[in-house]
């Protein structure tokens, strides 16, 4: 539950930062998709032991969708489109990638510790006659 909570609080304040910025609908349901796709690639790659990796991997697989959607998209299949495209996978991809895992690491650290926490943690009542205790009639 932490985690979902910290994920939630984590869209909404990226998803809030590009609306104040100006960004363009497209440009906010894509960042969401990126964070998502190295999300799930870093929960993926948890078997690896190799996070940065997978967030790497994650970019460049998104920036070669991403690239693609705008070639199709805008139907302009000229060299300079293509180059452009290819530019944006190598240089852009393992950037990003990199750098939204390290948010993506950071919010799953937070939801880490919000699990550890003692404030969070569900507790047991000691005894029947304790208040609010699940065993009262």
């Amino acid at each position: 539950m932490a985690t979902i909570l910290v994920a939630m609080g984590g869209y909404a304040l990226l998803f809030g930062g590009l609306h104040l910025l100006g960004a363009t609908p497209e440009t906010i349901a894509a960042a969401g998709v990126l964070f998502a796709v190295v999300a799930i690639a870093q929960a993926i790659s948890i078997r690896w032991g190799n996070p940065r990796a997978a967030s790497i991997i994650a970019g460049v697989f998104f920036w070669n969708v991403a690239a693609a959607v705008i070639l199709i998209r805008d139907g302009n299949y000229d060299s300079w489109s293509i180059l452009g495209g290819i530019f944006a996978v190598i240089a852009l991809g393992p950037i990003t990638g990199y750098l939204v895992g390290v948010l993506v690491g950071g919010v799953f650290l937070i939801a880490h510790y919000l699990r550890q926490s003692k404030a969070l943690r569900r507790r047991i009542p000691a005894s029947e006659d304790e208040p609010n205790s699940p065993w009262e009639s």
